[in-house]
């Protein structure tokens, strides 16, 4: 468990979101390039960005999001 803790930690850098105060943290993740392009044009065609999709879909999932962080930041 230590060494993914320590994989996880080395992979993240922690800021403060300036909209709501709630500390966020960067995760890096290799995907399929064709995952990529597709999450992009969905994004794209609901004119919100994949971060916002992708925090609705791990709420969906059943983990935490705080309040009001599943959404496009460009609009808040």
């Amino acid at each position: 468990m230590k060494k993914t803790e320590s994989l996880i930690s080395s992979r993240t850098r922690t800021t403060k979101s300036k909209t709501d105060r709630v500390v966020q943290q960067q995760l890096v993740v290799q995907l399929p390039a064709v995952t990529i392009k597709a999450l992009k044009r969905a994004a794209l065609e609901r004119d919100s960005t994949v971060r916002a999709m992708l925090l609705e879909a791990v709420q969906k999932a059943g983990y935490p999001v705080p309040s009001g962080q599943a959404v496009d930041l460009r609009k808040a």
